[in-house]
């Protein structure tokens, strides 16, 4: 496993491997143990506390991706395709429906 020769800022290079994920001893969810492999990647250097984050997202106005809205045409595609997978038929919520 090599480094890669040029390091982002402030960043270190974790390499790939191979380790054993989950627990055949303890919680049922993390049955059963099997082995992962991950590639090698970038991380901070240093911890990025909460309150540094939030300094952050008030300066820049960043989302995260959980925080955008959703685009309401792919939605309704996915739950159509959430519906028909579970053999329903797709529908349109009524909550924005304008009365009358």
């Amino acid at each position: 496993m090599t480094t890669p020769s040029s390091a982002p800022a402030a960043m270190v290079w974790i390499p790939g491997g191979t380790f054993l994920m989950g627990s055949d001893d303890h919680y049922p969810e993390e049955a059963p143990a099997h082995h992962v492999t991950v590639d090698g990647f970038w991380i901070d250097r240093h911890t990025v506390t909460n309150a540094k984050f939030a300094r952050f997202v008030h300066k820049t106005g960043h989302l995260t991706v959980a925080e955008r809205a959703a685009d309401p045409v792919t939605s309704f595609i996915a739950s159509g395709a959430i519906a028909t997978l579970c053999g329903r038929s797709p529908r349109r919520s009524t909550a924005s429906r304008p009365s009358g």
